[in-house]
C-alpha cells in the first residue's frame, strides 16, 4: 500500500480525486502505525450542499482493517474551505467515537477544486480525553 508522507501529499491526492465533484462526499483513509494506507473509501455521498454521515459508516471499515488511525476527507463543491456548523459538530462526534474505540482521529481535511485545509494543521481538532467521554456514564453508576 501507499505510504502517506505528509498532509500535503494526502490533501493533494484528495483534491485530485474529489475536488471537482458536484456533490459533497465524505471519505475515510485508514492508516497503519507507519502511515501506510490500509483503506481509502468513500463512506457517504450527499447533495450539492451537505452530506449525511453516520459514525458507524466510518468506523465499520476501519475496524475491519484493524487500522491505527484515520483521516476524514470532505469536499465542498461551493469552493469554500470553511467548516459549517454541522461539520464542526460532526468533527466532535467523530472524536468522541474514536476515543471510545481507541482508533486515532488524525485529521479532518476539507477539499475544494484546487486546494485543501487540514484542521490539525490549523489547530482545530477537538481535544477530548477518554475520561471526559466516559465520566457521565461511570459517575452515574458509582464507578468513579
Amino acid at each position: 500500500m501507499e505510504m502517506i508522507k505528509s498532509v500535503q501529499q494526502l490533501g493533494q491526492i484528495m483534491v485530485n480525486k474529489i475536488g471537482t465533484a458536484v456533490q459533497e462526499e465524505c471519505w475515510v483513509v485508514g492508516l497503519s502505525t507507519q502511515m501506510a494506507v490500509l483503506i481509502m473509501q468513500r463512506v457517504a455521498l450527499g447533495s450539492v450542499d451537505h452530506v449525511d454521515v453516520q459514525p458507524r459508516d466510518i468506523f465499520r471499515p476501519l475496524i475491519a482493517m484493524n487500522v491505527y488511525g484515520f483521516v476524514l476527507i470532505h469536499n465542498h463543491p461551493s469552493n469554500n474551505l470553511n467548516l459549517s456548523e454541522n461539520d464542526e459538530k460532526f468533527k466532535i462526534q467523530i472524536e468522541i467515537c474514536s476515543k471510545i474505540i481507541q482508533c486515532h482521529f488524525l485529521d479532518f481535511i476539507v477539499v475544494t477544486r484546487q486546494e485543501f485545509i487540514s484542521q490539525r494543521s490549523i489547530n482545530r481538532m477537538p481535544q477530548i480525553s477518554l475520561a471526559e467521554v466516559i465520566l457521565p456514564f461511570t459517575d452515574s453508576v458509582g464507578l468513579c
